[in-house]
């Protein structure tokens, strides 16, 4: 949780959602509200969704204290570059934009498990972005140093 609350490993994402279970219970859905930046049109954000670079301080200041905090968990989104990197790397012929690739990141009751996820529009059998995002995962945590088991 300290890779993610604290450095830079994970600025590459999006923050889809977040839950932060502490003296109270705080929920951030990480949509952009485009009418937020009414007045400055070039300000907005490519993504429907915003980097986790720009609201992780916000996250750790929520739960920083001297308690533990009951549960976090994060979902995160691979970018528009990630994706289109997995989709290369898998020889799939889906759009970018026809797929969601996530990561989510719990802390509860001491443990950390870690899930990566694959959503497409539509009906495949073809599971090889499945199991390239995976291994990408896989790869991702070795190259930031960060223990992992699988199960």
């Amino acid at each position: 949780m300290n890779c993610l609350l604290r450095e830079d490993t994970f600025s590459s994402f999006l923050l889809r959602k977040a839950l932060l279970r502490c003296a109270n219970d705080i929920e951030i859905d990480g949509s952009v509200n485009k009418a937020f930046y009414e007045d400055e049109a070039s300000a907005i954000p490519e993504s429907s969704y915003i980097p986790w670079l720009q609201v992780r301080d916000n996250c750790f200041d929520l739960i920083k204290g001297r308690h533990t905090p009951l549960e976090l968990k994060f979902v995160l989104l691979a970018d528009s570059s990630m994706t289109a990197k997995a989709i290369e790397l898998s020889e799939n012929n889906i759009s970018p934009s026809d797929c969601t690739l996530t990561l989510s990141a719990r802390f509860y009751e001491g443990k950390v498990t870690l899930t990566s996820g694959t959503a497409l529009n539509s009906f495949t059998l073809d599971k090889s972005l499945e199991k390239t995002w995976d291994t990408t995962i896989k790869a991702f945590l070795d190259a930031a140093f960060i223990d992992f088991e699988e199960l």
